[in-house]
């Protein structure tokens, strides 16, 4: 399974980061995340990664990891390997991403 990311409609909000700790620990803490979303006040860029301690949610309800259920804009999306296609708009991520995206 794959987590995909679309930069290009991220907002920052957040909510992805919020998630995963409430999944690793029971309370909404970013610093326990798998997911760290970083906002450069200066460059209007945000970079986005997911570390691994990513787990896909396992032993959770539903069939999507949290982030991706919680995500308002669409940005993260959830993939099976063999479903896969090659798309412009998604950053593919096996446990690991980096993107930066300028903010308008």
């Amino acid at each position: 399974m794959y987590i995909m990311y679309n930069p290009s409609i991220c907002t920052n909000c957040r909510r992805c980061q919020l998630a995963c700790s409430y999944h690793h620990t029971g309370k909404f803490s970013p610093s326990d995340s798998s997911i760290e979303v970083v906002f450069n006040n200066r460059t209007g860029l945000i970079k986005w990664s997911i570390d691994t301690t990513c787990d896909f949610c396992e032993n959770e309800e539903g069939e999507m990891p949290y982030c991706v259920k919680r995500c308002s804009t669409g940005a993260i999306n959830w993939q099976d390997e063999g479903k896969m296609k090659p798309s412009e708009q998604y950053n593919f991520s096996f446990r690991s991403s980096l993107e930066e995206k300028e903010v308008k």
